[in-house]
C-alpha cells in the first residue's frame, strides 16, 4: 500500500486488486480539521506520553491544498513508522488529463512524482532518522517512501485519479525515550511536509517537458513490448 510494486516485464496483470482500488476511489474523510488545529496539538502533546500521539489518527486540511491523513499511528518509538498519505486535489495539482488517460501513462506519471518526491525528501535530509543517543535520546523523525528502482513498476505510493493525486509514505514520529518531541514533529509535518508537496504534487513545480518525456517514454516501451508479444518474440 505504502510503495510495494509489481514488474510489468513479465507479463504479469496490470492494475490493483479490488480492495486496493476501491480505498484508492473513496472520498477523502472531513473531520473539519485543519494544519493549524495540528500544529495547536503538537505544541500541547509535547513533552507527553508517546501514546498521546494517537490523538493525530485522522485527516487534518492543509488550506484546501492538500489533506494529511495519518492510517495507522506507531505504538512507540522503536515500532514500524507511523503510516500517512496526502491527497491534493486536481483543482490544484492541476496535472493535465493527456499524461494519465491511459495505463501506461498513468503509470509513467506516477513514477516520475514517486522519483520527484523521494528526491526532494533526501534533498532536504527528511529521510534521515535522529542518530541514537541511547533509550532517552532522541528518535525516529524520519519521513520514507518507497523509493522507485531502475525498472518502472505498477505502484501504490502515489495514486492519480481526475480527482485528486495521492502519496503515501511512513513517518517515524519523533520522542525522546517515551515523550514525544513536539517541536521535531512541527518541523517535519508543518513545515517540511507542505514544501515537499508543493514541490513534487504540483504540476506546475515541474519542467512540462521532461514529464511528458518520461510518460512518453513509459507509454513507447510498454507498446513495443506489445508489439512483440504479438509477434511471439518474448
Amino acid at each position: 500500500m505504502y510503495g510495494g510494486g509489481r514488474s510489468r516485464e513479465h507479463g504479469e496483470e496490470a492494475g490493483r486488486d479490488d480492495r486496493e482500488r476501491n480505498d484508492y476511489m473513496q472520498a477523502e474523510p472531513s473531520g473539519g480539521r485543519s494544519s493549524r488545529d495540528l500544529d495547536a496539538l503538537l505544541r500541547r502533546l509535547d513533552g507527553a506520553g508517546y501514546k498521546a500521539y494517537h490523538d493525530l489518527k485522522g485527516s487534518w486540511s492543509f488550506d484546501d491544498v492538500f489533506t494529511l491523513t495519518f492510517d495507522h499511528i506507531q505504538s512507540d518509538s522503536y515500532a514500524p513508522p507511523s503510516r500517512c498519505h496526502v491527497r491534493v486535489a486536481q483543482s490544484a495539482a492541476k496535472f493535465p488529463a493527456g499524461l494519465f488517460d491511459k495505463e501506461a501513462r498513468r503509470i509513467g506519471l506516477c513514477d516520475f512524482l514517486a522519483r520527484s518526491f523521494c528526491a526532494v525528501v533526501s534533498e532536504q535530509g527528511l529521510n534521515q532518522a535522529a542518530a541514537s543517543q541511547g533509550w532517552s535520546g532522541p528518535k525516529g523523525g524520519d519521513l520514507q517512501m518507497e523509493c522507485p528502482g531502475q525498472k518502472v513498476l505498477e505502484r501504490t505510493n502515489v495514486l492519480i485519479s481526475p480527482d485528486f493525486v495521492e502519496a503515501r509514505f511512513t513517518v517515524a514520529l519523533p520522542a525522546a525515550g517515551r515523550s514525544i518531541l513536539g517541536g521535531k514533529a512541527r518541523s517535519i509535518l508543518i513545515e517540511a511536509l507542505p514544501r515537499v508537496i508543493q514541490r513534487t504534487l504540483v504540476y506546475n513545480a515541474h519542467d512540462p517537458a521532461k514529464v511528458k518525456q518520461h510518460v512518453d517514454c513509459v507509454e513507447d516501451t510498454e507498446t513495443l513490448r506489445g508489439k512483440l508479444q504479438e509477434a511471439g518474440l518474448v
